[in-house]
């Protein structure tokens, strides 16, 4: 069994359009990635979430690689990281987005 990552203890990053919101990083819809909010967490310690449908996910930036939690009913069941989020999104989605 995969040991699954820590979630480090930093802030999330406010989203600009919904105040008081963590800001959408990606999200499974569309495939979209914000090159924005990337920017930021590369440069930054902070948190920004994966939206999809069945699952939502935290993700960082931290020692030159992306990492994710991912979370289904508020529950940790799974952690992955790769050096792109194209990469870190596909993984996630694979194993717990719609077949």
């Amino acid at each position: 069994m995969t040991e699954i990552l820590t979630q480090p203890p930093w802030p999330y990053l406010e989203s600009d359009t919904l105040p008081g919101f963590a800001a959408c990083l990606m999200r499974n819809l569309d495939g979209f990635i914000d090159e924005d909010v990337a920017a930021i967490l590369r440069e930054n310690e902070l948190l920004a979430e994966h939206h999809a449908w069945d699952f939502c996910g935290t993700v960082w930036f931290a020692d030159g690689r992306w990492h994710e939690i991912v979370r289904v009913h508020h529950k940790v069941v799974a952690s992955y990281s790769a050096d792109t989020l194209p990469k870190l999104m596909e993984l996630a989605s694979a194993q717990h987005g719609r077949k």
